[in-house]
């Protein structure tokens, strides 16, 4: 995986407003992440994108592989891990 491409495909997918490809994409980067893979290199424009997905609802399938790599905070990891496990619930 190319973590920068998939960054800006992500974006892509966000411009085009096909926010089930963008969640795809962002869970990849998310396993990507979590399995060791190095981060994308720019952590501005990732992180800018990471707040673009959660503004749209979008949230990482591993918000702690985030969290390990300085991409995101930890209080925003339990953010992502409590509106996951709602939205688990209510499609149950």
């Amino acid at each position: 995986m190319d973590p920068n491409a998939t960054v800006a495909l992500i974006n892509q997918h966000l411009d085009d407003g096909d926010l089930e490809e963008a969640q795809e994409a962002l869970n990849n980067l998310s396993t990507w992440l979590e399995s060791g893979g190095f981060k994308p290199e720019n952590d501005e424009k990732t992180s800018d994108t990471l707040i673009r997905c959660m503004s749209h609802g979008l949230w990482p399938t591993n918000p702690n592989a985030w969290v390990k790599v300085g991409l995101l905070r930890p209080q925003a990891a339990r953010v992502a891990r409590h509106v996951a496990a709602n939205s688990a619930k209510k499609t149950a």
